[in-house]
C-alpha cells in the first residue's frame, strides 16, 4: 500500500491464506462500497459475478518510511 501523497511510503504485508469463503463476501464489499463512495450496494458487480472473501494471517510487515 501507497502512502497518500507519497509514493517513497509503503507497506507491505506478506502472509499465508487460513480462509476462502463466499460467505458474507457480497455484503463485506457493499460495506466497502459504504465507505468509500457512499453507495448502498457496489455498482460494479458483473451479472453471475461471484465475491470470494480471503482471511489472511501476517508473516512479515515491512515498512519503508518517507525520505
Amino acid at each position: 500500500m501507497l502512502a497518500d501523497g507519497d509514493p517513497h511510503e509503503w507497506v507491505s504485508v506478506t502472509g499465508r491464506l487460513v480462509e476462502d469463503t463466499h460467505d458474507g463476501a457480497l455484503e463485506h464489499i457493499n460495506a466497502l462500497a459504504k465507505k468509500y463512495i457512499d453507495a448502498d450496494e457496489y455498482p460494479f458487480l458483473a451479472p453471475g459475478e461471484q465475491r470470494i472473501r480471503f482471511a489472511l494471517a501476517p508473516e512479515r510487515v515491512h515498512y519503508n518510511p518517507p525520505n
